[in-house]
């Protein structure tokens, strides 16, 4: 794997319940290195945030966790670690395909379909993070999907192409480390503009869902700590996670 450190040690599973609460469980127990990694061909557990579950075909997608130790990151800042990590997919994705965009919080899109989602999970230590677990799935060969996701796709659905999956995690690792090493060198403006950029329907015109309310607005970015900011009726509002849906 050409990267200096995320991937160099990978733990590989044919199936495991789930990336991210397998290496939770390792970090808690013993010593991991900056960057390890957590792969497995099969999840039979996989998590989105709250009660959400990923559907993965066996050995047709990518599903690992990245451990990584940002104790240079304060707390309040840790939507960056997302930043970084959805950055880092588009970066990859991009390559096969130029309809790419980040669909806030936590997906990545490729046109109005969903390719890849991300789960982080922090361990905090006073005010900073001791571990970040990314736990990442992106479609990569699955041509069919029995859950009742609305609009999930891959890049074998999308260009017609197998692709090899150990050579799309190297350089899904090598996309991922680069970004969040400007996050460790300061740049902090570059990743909040591209982040923000990126996003999916930035600046559209678009039905929302917020609790029983339904509104139009237009997203024009995020805070510092990562609510999405939408402007509606003339004033701009702040959302945190699963206070705001698009309207399908």
């Amino acid at each position: 794997m050409n990267t200096s450190f995320i991937g160099r040690q990978l733990h590989t599973f044919e199936t495991i319940d789930s990336t991210n609460r397998h290496a939770i469980e390792l970090a808690r127990r013993e010593f991991v290195e900056d960057g390890t990694v957590i792969l497995s061909q099969e999840q039979t557990a996989g998590r989105g945030y709250g009660s959400n579950s990923w559907e993965s075909e066996k050995n047709r997608n990518l599903t690992f966790t990245i451990i990584l130790k940002p104790d240079f990151l304060p707390v309040q800042k840790q939507f960056f670690l997302s930043m970084v990590i959805s950055l880092g997919i588009y970066d990859f994705l991009i390559l096969f395909n130029e309809n790419i965009s980040i669909k806030w919080p936590n997906d990545i899109y490729a046109g109005d379909g969903k390719i890849a989602g991300i789960l982080i999970e922090n361990i905090l230590k006073t005010d900073r993070i001791e571990h970040t677990f990314a736990g990442i799935g992106v479609n990569i060969n699955q041509e069919v999907f029995r859950s009742d996701a609305p609009n999930p796709v891959s890049l074998k659905k999308i260009n017609g192409i197998d692709y090899d999956l150990q050579e799309c995690l190297g350089l899904l690792c090598s996309k991922i480390e680069a970004r969040y090493l400007q996050l460790v060198s300061g740049k902090e403006t570059l990743i909040k503009t591209l982040y923000t950029q990126n996003l999916y329907r930035i600046n559209e015109t678009h039905c929302f869902s917020a609790g029983d309310r339904f509104f139009e607005g237009r997203i024009k970015g995020i805070d510092e700590f990562g609510h999405l900011l939408i402007e509606a009726d003339g004033k701009t509002v702040k959302f945190g996670f699963k206070e705001v849906s698009f309207k399908i």
